[in-house]
């Protein structure tokens, strides 16, 4: 796992460091330290950080989360699984449960399905 810290995002909120302490070790270096706790805690920790200071590499996000997807019959993609979804606006939403996508194309909460598929007669 790689964590990546920017220190111009920082505001030294201190949550890493009171969440994760024998990770997160303000006077030692190096002072991010990954024998300090599981995989998950850490993972958690990063993603409590609330200027964005500290993130996983991508290649980590992949690697440690996974997810399904079933097509239903004459319905949506389930996904099921964290999954983050990016919009051609370019808003990104996050969805630690999973979500269902638009099959049918008669969505008007596009990507995401709001039961258009029923009125339509979509199979």
């Amino acid at each position: 796992m790689e964590i990546i810290w920017t220190p111009s995002k920082c505001v030294h909120s201190g949550i890493c460091l009171v969440g994760l302490p024998k990770v997160f070790r303000r006077n030692e270096r190096p002072w991010i330290n990954l024998e300090g706790a599981e995989a998950e805690k850490v993972v958690e920790q990063v993603r409590k950080c609330p200027s964005g200071a500290l993130s996983l590499s991508e290649t980590d996000l992949l690697a440690g989360e996974s997810f399904e997807v079933t097509v239903s019959a004459s319905g949506p993609y389930i996904i099921q699984g964290p999954v983050r979804i990016k919009t051609e606006s370019g808003e990104v939403k996050d969805f630690e449960n999973g979500c269902a996508l638009c099959r049918c194309g008669a969505s008007s909460n596009k990507p995401l399905c709001d039961g258009s598929h029923r009125k339509i007669g979509f199979s």
